[in-house]
This record gives C-alpha cells, structure tokens and sequence, in this order.
C-alpha cells in the first residue's frame, strides 16, 4: 500500500527521480564561476543585498560561546528560594551574565522538581506503609 500525505498515494511515488533538478544544478554548476563573478562584481559595484549575500557566505555568523563560571556566586548550602534569589542578584550586579543566569535559574528550577518528585514519592511509600498496617489490624 503506497503512503502518502492525507489519503492513500498522495504525494510523488518513490520511484520518481529528480531528473530536473538535476539538470538544474547541472547547469548551476556549469556557469557557476560566471555567477560568482557576476555577484562579486555587483557586491563592488554598490549592491548591498549582493555585498551582504557575499559577506554572509564569507563570514558565518557569530555564535555565543558558553564559558565556565570563574567563582560560585550562589551558596549550594542554601535553600532553593535563597538559591535563586542569588542568581537573580549576581546577575544584577554583573557577577552572571543574563545568559549564565538564567541557565542557573533553569537548573534551580529542576533541581526543585527533582526534589518535590523526591519527597512525593517517601510520601507516597509512608502511606502505602500506613495502609498495609491499616490492613493487618
């Protein structure tokens, strides 16, 4: 049974080959030092969507790099309200940048889930106990 988008078959069958595009980018690939010549010469000719097309292949765009936090402004000691009120004042103070802050938070925050799925669950298993004992006497 062929599959396909919202009704059986729908779509272009497997077997069907791209052989236009392939001739596309045949041809592409053929003229492609004329059409980069073509570009480079517009780009310094003053077209600016050309120049910044050339500048963006050229010069990928920066991407942020995470660093390691040099000191622990926040104290592990602390509860996890504490804890997070530290983050928010380093990040303040520019002791965290918005992004480390903010990654901080986040993992407060699971911490935080983590611990409450903790304590449901020793609850959980306390009134189970609870009703095993209920059931015995």
């Amino acid at each position: 049974m062929p599959s396909g988008g919202k009704r059986p078959g729908a779509g272009r069958p497997k077997s069907t080959d791209n052989t236009l595009i392939k001739q596309l980018r045949e041809k592409l690939a053929e003229a492609s030092d004329a059409l980069i010549e073509k570009a480079v010469t517009a780009a310094l000719a003053g077209d600016t969507q050309m120049l910044k097309f050339c500048l963006d292949k050229l010069i990928p765009s920066l991407k942020p790099v995470d660093t390691p936090i040099d000191q622990q402004p926040i104290d592990a000691n602390g509860s996890l309200v504490d804890q997070s009120r530290q983050a928010l004042l380093a990040m303040l103070s520019g002791s965290l940048t918005l992004s480390e802050g903010l990654q901080v938070q986040a993992g407060i925050t699971a911490l935080g889930r983590m611990v409450e799925l903790e304590e449901l669950e020793a609850r959980i298993a306390q009134l189970e106990q609870e009703q095993k004992e209920r059931n015995r006497a």
